[in-house]
């Protein structure tokens, strides 16, 4: 079980005998739920794909909310938002990210390696749970 966020979440590991091969953490909120997969190649991270949904509100957002704060809408998933970022990386470096908003900052905007300790020092929070077992 993960409590990094207001509700929860969890993380499985896959491996394939003894090695790591691949990390799956689903982080759950209030306004969003995210799932995150971390693939290992030779025992370094290779890929990640991250899957973002944002609620249209939170999902305690009733008709009783709405009414109470003047809104015109309840939780509804249907109207969720998705994005989602595919991240290769070489050598503990990423090389390439792609997104599926078209609105994202071009490559020359993004800071490189804050975005790789970013993603890195998740998926060694990720790591460090297996290790205290």
């Amino acid at each position: 079980n993960l409590w990094e966020s207001t509700e929860g979440g969890n993380v499985i590991y896959y491996y394939h005998q003894s090695t790591l091969e691949k990390i799956i953490a689903r982080h759950l909120g209030e306004t969003f739920q995210s799932v995150t997969e971390y693939y290992l190649l030779h025992q370094k991270l290779s890929f990640v794909f991250d899957r973002m949904e944002r609620y249209n509100r939170p999902i305690y957002w009733d008709s009783t909310q709405m009414l109470s704060f003047d809104d015109n809408q309840v939780f509804d998933r249907d109207k969720s938002t998705f994005t989602e970022t595919r991240t290769y990386f070489d050598n503990d470096t990423i090389f390439q990210q792609i997104y599926s908003e078209q609105n994202h900052a071009s490559d020359e905007a993004t800071d490189w390696h804050k975005e790789t300790l970013t993603i890195i020092g998740r998926f060694n929070k990720l790591i460090q749970l297996i290790e205290k077992k």
